[in-house]
């Protein structure tokens, strides 16, 4: 027995000047400039903003955020055992996020502190460098 055929899908609308230059073959999309009168596609996001990290489709509750940062992994492994070691002191029914925001907090207030711990570190790395340079 045959399977029933499928119906062939409609070609694509070409109506917009933009979707007409992006699917055409052999063609630069780049060549031309998109017409001012061309409203635009999508939703822009001013570049002075930051990105506020949200996935998924649950809001965020109110007062909270939703952030991804890229850190090495040390930094990680000790992140998770300082929420470990304050989830311990304030017991299994405290969230997760109350330690951690708090931990990133006392962090984020001491920013002056490690600014100049990691000046001086960037300093005596240099001079090691130059030391090298000289023999």
């Amino acid at each position: 027995m045959t399977p029933p055929k499928k119906k062939p899908l409609p070609p694509p609308d070409m109506s917009d000047t933009t979707m007409a230059r992006r699917l055409s073959i052999g063609a630069n999309p780049l060549a031309a400039p998109i017409p001012a009168s061309t409203p635009p596609t999508g939703q822009v996001r001013a570049a002075h903003t930051r990105p506020t990290g949200r996935r998924g489709t649950r809001p965020d509750a109110e007062g909270m955020t939703r952030q991804s940062y890229y850190i090495n992994r040390e930094a990680a492994d000790a992140l998770d055992d300082a929420v470990d070691a304050v989830l311990a002191v304030l017991g299994p029914d405290t969230p997760r996020h109350v330690a951690l925001s708090a931990i990133i907090r006392a962090g984020a207030d001491r920013a002056t502190d490690v600014a100049a711990t990691l000046a001086e570190d960037r300093a005596t790395e240099l001079e090691r460098r130059i030391a090298e340079l000289r023999k």
